[in-house]
């Protein structure tokens, strides 16, 4: 069979006429240099990385951790308790002639409880609603007692 020509005559004649490329002494050594510093950059950039991603995970972990409560039984107990303080409030209530400003801001911690609720929320956040509630029911008993009147205090958030 018969060889191929794909370069032709012609080019090939321009091709033998281009110089001998000779490289500089110092070529091949600028060249080792510069492949190190790009190694070197691209090894501390992916350990920058690394070590981004390792705060993130840690960040992450430990704000999950914080959300779950420590024991189930943390949150019984806080259910528990909210159970007596309405209980208490109830009571208070009923002789108050009017519906005490306080209350307004219990029925919005319902309202963010019943929702958390609604929505699955993490444990973390739903124990953090029945402190509050907690807290606020206890504002409105205690204000009531301090003041010995028959118009409870509102609760107010520092």
């Amino acid at each position: 069979m018969a060889e191929r020509d794909f370069i032709g005559d012609r080019a090939r004649n321009a091709l033998r006429t281009l110089p001998e490329f000779v490289p500089g002494a110092g070529l091949w050594a600028r060249i080792e240099s510069a492949e190190r510093t790009r190694r070197f950059r691209t090894r501390w950039m992916r350990v920058g990385f690394a070590m981004a991603a390792s705060v993130v995970a840690a960040v992450t972990l430990v704000q999950v951790q914080r959300d779950i409560p420590s024991t189930p039984s943390e949150m019984l107990s806080g259910q528990a308790e909210s159970q007596v303080l309405e209980g208490q409030w109830q009571q208070i209530a009923a002789s108050v002639r009017s519906v005490p400003s306080g209350s307004v801001q219990l029925r919005v911690i319902d309202a963010a409880l019943q929702s958390a609720y609604d929505r699955d929320a993490a444990p973390g956040e739903i124990l953090a609603l029945w402190r509050e509630r907690n807290r606020a029911l206890r504002g409105l008993i205690d204000g009531y007692r301090n003041t010995g009147t028959r118009d409870a205090l509102a609760v107010t958030r520092i």
